[in-house]
């Protein structure tokens, strides 16, 4: 009888110490997920931001100074011409933020007319003159402030991953 209850026990302790490391398992794995998808979250902003770098270092490049290089400048939309691929053919650029249903997509539009949808969130410019004042004078801006907030398409335990930029760039080639 003292047997059979030593083994039901061991049992029952096995079971439960077998149950504690299959959940441990499991919370472990889903952090895992977590944390692989806000670093590839945190890798796509970066990528943004350099995209956005070399895109903005070609604004009002092979442009004439009779010409204002800034088309349009709002909260969230940024459009600007300039030589891009250095082949003497005026480009224009555009980065903007589109509203879809209920998400809010980051878009940039490239001289070519094709739409690249950048990632879900939100993208907001403010700009500066010379003196570091905020403008809204499309021949005073000299450099725009980005602010970007990026979210994660998936959700783990009900919450979604964000990541967040924000960086002022001096436009060079602006005259």
């Amino acid at each position: 009888m003292n047997t059979i209850l030593d083994i039901l026990g061991a049992s029952v302790i096995g079971g439960l110490v077998i149950l504690t490391l299959m959940v441990s398992l499991n919370n472990t794995a889903e952090t895992n997920r977590a944390l692989s998808r806000n670093l590839s979250l945190q890798q796509c902003v970066g990528t943004i931001e350099e995209l956005f770098l070399y895109d903005t270092a070609t604004a009002g490049r092979g442009v004439p100074d009779s010409v204002c290089s800034i088309i349009t400048a709002d909260s969230d939309r940024f459009v600007f011409i300039g030589d891009e691929t250095m082949d003497e053919v005026i480009d224009t650029i555009a980065y903007y933020t589109e509203y879809a249903g209920n998400d809010t997509l980051i878009r940039c539009r490239t001289s070519s007319g094709q739409i690249i949808t950048l990632g879900e969130g939100k993208v907001q410019f403010r700009y500066y003159d010379t003196g570091g004042r905020v403008t809204i004078s499309l021949l005073a801006i000299r450099s725009v402030d980005i602010t970007l907030c990026l979210r994660d398409i998936l959700e783990s335990f009900g919450n979604r991953s964000r990541a967040f930029l924000q960086k002022r760039i001096h436009l060079r080639n602006i005259h």
